[in-house]
């Protein structure tokens, strides 16, 4: 996999959203518990998920 250069951004902004944190997982270590933040539009998209489990799970899954 190449390495990605980093460049200045084109542009910034700043929006509002809704950043949430919830819990999530069954306590198991197929699936622990886990504190996940999550950021909404105010018009109640999800624009995004912090899960690190679901990263770490992923970018093991990638490397191999």
């Amino acid at each position: 996999m190449a390495d990605i250069e980093m460049k200045t951004p084109e542009s910034v902004k700043i929006l509002p959203v809704i950043a949430t944190k919830c819990t999530r997982g069954a306590g198991t270590s197929a699936n622990p518990v886990r504190l996940v933040t999550q950021y909404w539009s105010l018009d109640g998209k999800l624009l995004a998920e912090n899960d690190s489990f679901m990263q770490e799970k992923l970018s093991q899954h990638l490397s191999q």
